[in-house]
């Protein structure tokens, strides 16, 4: 026991020595001056130090920096870096404007066997500091941020950054349903007077489609990314019926619909999104209790400008993407299926009227992958790429090494697809016999002839900056929407000449219009609506609540927290339905949790909450697809190849530092939580002294040898 007790002695006694001391020699608001002292044993305890520094303005302050005492440091085995001082990112946080100091100890970079055991680092304000409009504690900044004492006085109060009118939406019937995968949907009047026998009393101009303000999509988890205004977005229909609003069992409700996954297009730049959080998108229908309520509708597409070109194509994109398998059960990388060496795989795409003299193109993408991870973690790859035949000259080698993605870009030759199907053999050609990379995705975009035989179908202007007309040939009259707009699509005039139809549009420059062939009578019909009532989705997006502490877990651990928020003053239960309803449209989208902390940063009643407490755990598996996902409430995972699970980015609004304190209690049921919860209040309620509470463990991991 007394020989153990000396090793834990000489253990604390080392990380104090070895520690890094940062001092504050001058704090005004005109200049902070800190002196850092490093004493290190090995070269190992010269890593960066990061300082958090309040400043009065969103600029980077000019910096002074003095390196002082040189020292010799015993024991090395490699050169010692140079050293310096940086900022490296800078954000508001809770209403102050703050930049991280990056102090990286060490050398003046040519004596590289010494090392720099003091540094002095002037910062200068060089700008007038903003006036206090804040007297308020803060925890958070004042743990945290070196300079508070002065700095409080630039701290600003939080701003309410929306009208409070987004918390409120119109009142009348919800119905809610699913839509899959991008395309055209239709919502029967037979299935509206099934959920709602009193339909026919509402104004079917009244009628109102909303869905999530990122339209269907997963929200952006890149740190300072902006949160949406609004939680729904409305999209117009068209609405087959009588004019005057008398509602029919025979009418119908025409719309473009949104998946969760699908092309999206950026000017130019067409790509598909696949949604790693999500399958379904969510979509409600509002039949609004006043009559006099309008919603939007699909309006006729406006050309004013004489086309200058005639085209009977357009471009159509075709992507093959299905997640089976998270190699490293961790992060974000997801893939189909793997191919060992002399073996291939095949994927088929139907391709219909290509042009002959448009060159496609192809994008392939493998993450590579290894038998033996121990014995080979850094396997050789080679894909070769043929198409419609084995024999088939090889259209490009992908060779690469390790379990990094890769992925390869090729234009086909003009006239090298059939019309129907299209198959692609990924061959893996190794001669490591340890190789066995993962196909991931692959994408073709081609010239398609506009003949129309009745099936829906998008495609995009192969051009842009020009008046455009475009000729189809068809059996049937087709309908045509310009949805590059996907919130407002706009029906083109479409004029007939025998089996041929023409129709104008104009993209603006550099964008292309996206546009899509439909017939009305042969869309996809929705049959999963759901009536919810009354509702208001303004449970938490309100401005009214004031609380310290906030469990977020879902509605089955109610109970359970309730005996917190029982024990904790000041506290409140946000179910992660709730959220999900009110800050992501109704989709399970992580950042909907994120939305949430930033509402009550800019719309709840001051003091703000501080304390953010998820009661739930979190897996990588965020659709389930392995069966087996412990996911409760989700967290972040950030990257693919050593990867890691976050909740800092569920709470960091502005930058990469989070506006509260956040925790999290990975309880995989209800019973978990309620055994870890009564625990604490015990605790807290009647504290056991004794010697236990002057024990120490230590505990750590040798990561050259994790076994």
């Amino acid at each position: 026991m007394r020989t153990k007790l000396i090793i834990l002695i000489i253990l604390l006694c080392s990380v104090a020595f070895s520690a890094p001391k940062v001092t504050v020699i001058i704090s005004t608001q005109e200049q902070l001056q800190l002196h850092v002292f490093i004493n290190p044993i090995s070269i190992n305890d010269l890593k960066p130090i990061h300082v958090l520094v309040g400043l009065p303005n969103n600029k980077y302050p000019e910096l002074q920096v003095q390196m002082l005492n040189k020292q010799n440091l015993s024991g090395l085995t490699d050169n010692i870096k140079v050293a310096s001082v940086e900022w490296i990112q800078k954000q508001k946080l809770r209403g102050l404007n703050v930049a991280t100091l990056k102090i990286i100890p060490g050398s003046d970079g040519r004596n590289n066997d010494l090392y720099y055991q003091e540094m002095t680092i002037t910062i200068n304000f060089d700008s007038q500091p903003i006036a206090n409009n804040s007297k308020m504690k803060d925890d958070i900044l004042s743990a945290n941020v070196i300079n508070w004492s002065v700095a409080k006085n630039w701290k600003q109060s939080i701003a309410i950054k929306r009208p409070k009118v987004t918390a409120e939406s119109p009142s009348g019937q919800w119905l809610k349903f699913e839509v899959e995968k991008d395309g055209m949907y239709q919502i029967n009047g037979t299935e509206l007077i099934n959920l709602i026998s009193t339909i026919n009393q509402h104004d079917t101009r009244s009628f109102i489609l909303y869905t999530g303000s990122n339209l269907g999509r997963s929200q952006s988890q890149n740190p300072g990314a902006p949160t949406p205004n609004e939680n729904l977005a409305e999209i117009a229909f068209q609405y087959i019926g009588s004019s005057d609003g008398t509602f029919t069992e025979n009418d119908k409700i025409i719309f473009y619909g949104r998946g969760a996954s699908g092309f999206d297009i950026n000017g130019t730049n067409v790509t598909f999104n696949q949604n790693l959080y999500f399958e379904n998108n969510v979509y409600h229908l509002l039949i609004p209790d006043d009559n006099n309520l309008r919603g939007k509708r699909v309006t006729e597409y406006q050309n004013t400008y004489n086309p200058t070109i005639n085209l009977d194509y357009g471009v159509q994109y075709q992507h093959i993407e299905t997640d089976f398998i998270n190699p490293f059960q961790s992060g974000l990388g997801w893939v189909e299926q793997s191919v060992s060496t002399n073996n291939f795989l095949e994927k088929t795409l139907a391709v219909s009227n290509p042009v002959n003299d448009i060159s496609p193109r192809l994008i392939v993408k493998f993450q590579g992958g290894t038998t033996d991870n121990k014995v080979r973690p850094y396997p050789s790859n080679k894909i070769a790429i043929r198409l419609n035949s084995q024999q088939n000259t090889i259209l490009s080698n992908m060779s690469w090494t390790g379990q990094n993605q890769r992925s390869v870009t090729l234009t086909l030759a003009d006239g090298s697809l059939i019309n129907g199907s299209n198959s692609f053999y990924l061959t893996n050609n190794s001669t490591d016999g340890y190789s066995q990379p993962y196909f991931d995705y692959l994408t073709l975009s081609y010239g398609r002839k506009l003949n129309f035989t009745g099936d829906s179908f998008e495609f995009y202007t192969p051009i842009h900056s020009n008046p455009i007309n475009f000729d189809m040939s068809s059996t049937t009259r087709p309908t045509i929407w310009n949805i590059s707009d996907t919130k407002t699509p706009a029906s083109l005039l479409v004029e007939q000449s025998g089996n041929n139809y023409s129709f104008n549009v104009s993209p603006v420059a550099n964008s292309y219009d996206r546009l899509i062939v439909f017939n009305a009578e042969n869309v996809i019909t929705i049959t999963n609506l759901e009536s919810l009532g009354m509702i208001n989705f303004n449970t938490l997006r309100n401005s009214t609540i004031q609380a310290d502490h906030i469990i977020i877990a879902p509605n089955e651990y109610l109970n359970v927290a309730s005996k917190f928020i029982s024990h904790r003053t000041n506290s409140i239960f946000a179910s992660l339905e709730d959220i999900y309803d009110e800050f992501s449209g109704g989709n399970p989208d992580p950042m909907a949790i994120r939305n949430f902390i930033d509402w009550t940063q800019n719309n709840w009643q001051s003091p703000k909450s501080i304390y953010v407490f998820i009661l739930g755990d979190a897996d990588y598996d965020y659709r389930n697809i392995t069966g087996n996902s412990n996911n409760v409430v989700p967290t972040v995972e950030v990257g693919i190849i050593g990867s890691y699970a976050t909740d800092d980015r569920l709470a960091a609004i502005n930058g990469r530092i989070p506006e509260v304190a956040i925790g999290r209690f990975p309880a995989q049921t209800v019973a978990e939580a309620e055994d870890y919860i009564d625990k604490l209040i015990e605790f807290e309620s009647n504290p056991e002294f004794g010697l236990w509470r002057q024990r120490v463990t230590l505990i750590a991991d040798d990561a050259a040898r994790p076994e």
